[in-house]
């Protein structure tokens, strides 16, 4: 098992040397590989403030993975905490009991109708991933995977973009 890269003036703002073996299509990646990809997950005006801030966050620390592998970890734990928030206040939004454990929260969210079955067993995945990274057990490292981030990106736009004919249920 490696160190993570140990930060000195000198390496800074050096690539994390485990990217050394990562490539798309035999091209090396940069930076502005990770730029481009964060950049393209974009909350919806219509989702909480405070979901887009923490959600932002996980952009940047994905980003930030470039110069630290370790960072890209982080990233997917700030867009777990977002989907959480998410769900939270969609809850509150629609005058509906909020639930203190995750898992009773998406199965309101299931009961309301505002998942589908296919989406409540996704959830669950999802809390049980969260889970892992709030009760570590060891230093795991999730690695440059931007596919979580843009499922949690879209599942938290689709809460919000949902109509609000139910509100009342």
């Amino acid at each position: 098992m490696n160190l993570p890269k140990i930060i000195t003036e000198e390496n800074y703002y050096l690539p994390n040397p485990t990217l050394q073996f990562v490539s798309l299509d035999g091209v090396p990646v940069t930076e502005a590989t990770y730029i481009e990809e964060a950049n393209k997950l974009i909350l919806s005006e219509k989702v909480p403030l405070d979901v887009r801030e923490i959600f932002e966050t996980a952009k940047a620390l994905y980003m930030y993975g470039y110069l630290y592998w370790t960072f890209f970890t982080v990233a997917h734990d700030y867009a777990f905490r977002a989907l959480e928030l998410a769900i939270k206040l969609k809850l509150e939004e629609r005058q509906t009991e909020v639930p203190n454990k995750l898992s009773k929260k998406i199965d309101k969210l299931f009961e309301i109708g505002l998942i589908t079955e296919t989406e409540k067993s996704i959830y669950h995945g999802i809390r049980v991933m969260r889970n892992q990274f709030a009760h570590p057990s060891y230093q795991s490292q999730t690695g440059h995977n931007i596919e979580i981030i843009s499922y949690l990106c879209s599942s938290i736009n689709k809460l919000f973009e949902k109509d609000n004919d139910k509100k009342n249920n």
